[in-house]
């Protein structure tokens, strides 16, 4: 977005033809005489001019804000291409450094307006753009000009670049350049002021302005009936980018409806809106520390790429007094301090934990409960709830109204993590390979600690999944996401991990995009039976070098899975994509997945060379070499796809049809060798009734998983 709505129109554009005049000393290519030679003149107007009445949030902006130095003017063919019109070549560069005494240079004051345009093979150029405040100095195709981009800072509030407005017009097709006709372009300089072009420009950069209002936020707020003020103190924008392009990129497809805002204003030759883009991404993050403007300060943004800009404010909490108040949260709702949080909590929780004695159990007492103050940082902090010092913290309960499920206490964690930790205690006592060993069950209760160990950490662990009650026969999943819980805490952690682990214990796909994005490494541990923490421990200790392969595809979303777009009922899910089921569909229809069918990570590396396959009467030879290039021996997973090139029915476009697992020494390289009967090679046709092999070409791949190719040979196959 070039622009904000906020501020469009600040550059209020007049006809510039008005203040020409031939004699005066800083004329632009005065013309000479020649039938080649053709006069054109400019008329630059703001993409905002004619709304500023209706639009209340206009502002004419300021003479710095309006202000011209320079003038490139770019000439293009209908196709784009760069079209000559002078020795330069596409291009004239128009100073008004002097102005003839006038007042300060502006858009509206800007002389002599008329360019020589020199014909080109007798043709004149079709399209033409501006860019204000800026000096060319090679010619660029329209193409070029458009994916340029220019620092957009202005920290000074000067020298404003200024480019023409990119928008859909009524017809629904893209316009980045002004349109030329032949009657622009005239024999004499009146007559061509006479017929001028409009050129429609607007910013590439946005204004935004925080005014201070003490009336506004120095109003009390009614919170458990106490009046809270907010204290403003600075702010800043986070989400915007330092650099911008030249024309914005625009799709005609976008409408308010896929956008959910206006984002085109052909009547007024603009548009508010501009694609994302992955050059330079910005960091949305911030901390309170970062935000240093002061009240009614202004703030110059460049692009929004990526993602909206946010205004954020850094504001202090107090009453009426002038005293600090703290806002406590609990699922959702508000209490002003902590002890009013406590006072709220406790009576729901006297329902829903008991301690047993004997045969009785006894409620939870609001003296048994005490507050956690969770890691503070500048903009918040947690507080959580956790038995107080000195309760006897054995034999607790919750209770659902229906069942009493026993509580572990605080030291204790989920099965499956305490007995990984324990495993790898007994690894360390071995090797003296592992430091000090931290274990915690991530809750409520506990995520302060768990944060404050892993910041003391080289490593931390943070064990995930469903659990084996979600994956029993007749029983489907509504959804593959983890609980927002771990998410939570997957979140928290990454703040004070140095290097963040996830285990995941689940029996199919589970939704791990934001995982990957957090993690350093993922382990898909599955449901291995009773061992399985001891393996993971030796996984993670480098003791077993991990070889496992994925069976299924992890999509990015399931509505990337064809089956959740057909027919449905509560009982029955109908699999319309026919062979194309599971990975066959992502790869068939080139659908972009998580980790595809055949992902998996190992400490070694394997480097594959030499693919060769000879064709027998009934089968076909396949054998390529693998090579170790690493320190550590390890097993590694050969995988065998093939397809069809020109296929005369309906086939999945890539296939896996062998696969094995070769162990490799360290800096070894050995010879694979697999045999593929040719009935791989065939299809059931029910019209034979038989499998059938089509004469034809086939394509045998070698691929680290579905999507990574490593060696590939085409065969031809008889029928």
């Amino acid at each position: 977005m070039k622009t904000s709505r906020i501020l469009v129109g600040i550059f209020a554009l007049a006809a510039v033809v008005a203040c020409s005049n031939p004699n005066e000393e800083n004329q632009v290519n005065l013309p000479t005489d020649g039938a080649n030679k053709s006069y054109l003149a400019l008329n630059l107007k703001s993409a905002n001019d004619g709304s500023r009445l209706a639009d209340a949030t206009y502002e004419d902006g300021t003479a710095d804000e309006q202000a011209i130095t320079t003038a490139t003017f770019y000439f293009f063919d209908a196709a784009g291409n760069s079209f000559p019109v002078n020795a330069n070549g596409n291009y004239y560069n128009v100073s008004v450094a002097d102005n003839g005494g006038k007042e300060t240079p502006n858009i509206e004051s800007m002389t002599d307006p008329v360019l020589v345009i020199e014909k080109y093979k007798g043709e004149f150029p079709a399209q033409i753009v501006a860019v204000v405040n800026y000096t060319g100095n090679t010619s660029l195709s329209l193409t070029q000009l458009k994916d340029q981009m220019q620092a957009a800072g202005h920290t000074n509030g000067k020298n404003f670049i200024m480019t023409n407005s990119a928008y859909v017009d009524g017809a629904g097709e893209a316009i980045y350049a002004t349109a030329l006709t032949v009657d622009h372009f005239q024999t004499t300089a009146d007559k061509a002021l006479a017929n001028p072009v409009t050129i429609y420009v607007e910013r590439m950069t946005a204004k935004l302005t925080v005014l201070s209002n003490e009336a506004a936020y120095n109003t009390g707020v009614k919170l458990n009936d106490k009046d809270v003020y907010a204290k403003v103190l600075s702010w800043d924008v986070i989400g915007a980018q330092t650099e911008s392009y030249y024309i914005k990129t625009i799709d005609p497809t976008w409408t308010e409806a896929n956008l959910g805002f206006v984002w085109n204003d052909a009547p007024f030759f603009r548009s508010y809106w501009s694609a994302k883009s992955v050059t330079n991404p910005v960091e949305n993050d911030f901390n309170f520390s970062q935000l240093t403007n002061p009240l009614t300060t202004v703030e110059y943004l460049g692009e929004l790429i990526g993602a909206r800009a946010t205004c954020v404010v850094a504001a202090t909490l107090q009453d009426a007094d002038g005293n600090a108040l703290e806002i406590a949260q609990w699922y959702g709702t508000n209490y002003v301090g902590e002890d009013a949080l406590l006072a709220a909590v406790a009576p729901t929780l006297k329902n829903k934990f008991v301690q047993l004695e004997g045969t009785t159990y006894t409620s939870i007492d609001d003296s048994q409960l005490q507050l956690v103050a969770g890691l503070a940082t500048a903009e918040s902090y947690e507080v959580s709830f956790q038995l107080a010092d000195g309760v006897q913290k054995d034999n607790w309960y919750s209770f659902d109204g229906i069942t009493y499920t026993a509580i572990a206490d605080v030291k204790h964690g989920n099965e499956e993590m305490q007995e990984m930790m324990e495993a790898m205690r007994d690894i360390n006592k071995a090797s003296e390979s592992i430091g000090k060993i931290y274990g915690a069950n991530v809750s409520m209760g506990n995520i302060r600690q768990a944060c404050l160990n892993s910041e003391q950490s080289d490593v931390t662990i943070l064990t995930v999944g469903t659990g084996a009650g979600a994956e029993v026969e007749e029983t489907d999943r509504r959804d593959i996401k983890l609980t927002p819980e771990e998410l939570d805490a997957l979140r928290y952690l990454r703040k004070y991990a140095k290097k963040l682990v996830v285990v995941v214990y689940a029996g199919s796909a589970v939704d791990l995009c934001e995982f990957d994005k957090l993690a350093d490494a993922i382990v898909l541990a599955g449901f291995g039976g009773q061992n399985v923490s001891q393996a993971v421990a030796n996984v993670l200790t480098g003791k077993v070098n991990p070889s496992g392969r994925l069976t299924e595809t992890y999509a990015f979303s399931v509505d990337d899975i064809p089956s959740e777009h057909t027919t449905r009922s509560e009982a029955i899910m109908a699999y319309e994509e026919k062979l194309n089921v599971g990975y066959r569909y992502f790869e068939t229809e080139c659908v972009d997945a998580l980790y595809p069918v055949g992902y998996g990570l190992s400490y070694s590396t394997f480097l594959y060379s030499d693919l060769k396959v000879v064709i027998k009467e009934n089968f076909v030879d396949v054998s390529f070499k693998i090579e170790n290039s690493s320190d550590v021996a390890g097993n590694e997973v050969v995988q065998i796809y093939i397809s069809e090139v020109h296929p005369v029915v309906t086939r999945p476009v890539r296939e896996l049809k062998a696969f094995d697992k070769v162990f490799i020494k360290a800096h070894d390289k050995i010879d694979v060798k697999r045999r593929l009967d040719k009935e791989v090679f065939s299809y059931y046709s029910p019209e034979h009734g038989k499998w059938v092999i089509h004469p034809g070409i086939f394509l045998i791949e070698i691929r680290k998983n579905a999507h990574e190719i490593l060696l590939a040979e085409k065969i031809e196959l008889g029928g």
